[in-house]
């Protein structure tokens, strides 16, 4: 059995949701080990991430016409009129195909609803962030490297 992106969001709400305090999962050679309700301070320390990331998109295998996250929603800005393009799923947010390229886009660079603006990986698995709305990046809200959580906002676009 494969699991799909779907599945992973559908695991991850679930366990959310749940009242447990510690989930095992393992379907196949994936095993999903959560535990919940633990202090920031008592976490285990997170080993260093390598610092070269595979030619994502090709090493992914991302088709141009994947969908990457969900319409952009209003989000309160200094002019009220921007718009949050959130995370699709909980993972390593990176704003970059490869070390050393330029990033996707930054602050002021133009979108398009179907522009890649970052990518998030899951399980070695690249996943595109599309925009979702014509504008102008007005924010970049996260670092690069960083874990980020399902529906964390990502970039504030001025909608054109």
């Amino acid at each position: 059995m494969e699991l799909t992106q779907d599945d992973v969001i559908r695991i991850f709400k679930l366990i959310d949701e749940s009242p447990m305090g510690r989930v095992s999962l393992q379907v196949g050679d994936f095993k999903l080990e959560v535990e919940k309700g633990t202090s920031p301070g008592s976490a285990p320390a997170r080993a260093p991430r390598a610092a070269a990331v595979p030619e994502a998109a090709e090493a992914a295998g991302i088709e141009p016409g994947m969908q990457g996250s969900a319409p952009p929603e209003e989000s309160p800005g200094a002019d009220g009129h921007l718009l949050a393009v959130k995370a699709p799923l909980l993972g390593i947010f990176y704003r970059r195909s490869q070390p050393g390229v330029p990033p996707y886009v930054e602050e002021g660079s133009p979108v398009e609803e179907d522009t890649t603006v970052a990518l998030i990986e899951v399980m070695k698995l690249f996943n595109p962030v599309k925009a979702g709305v014509k504008g102008r990046i007005a924010r970049i809200c996260v670092e690069n490297n960083a874990l980020v959580e399902y529906e964390q906002v990502l970039f504030l676009v001025k909608p054109e």
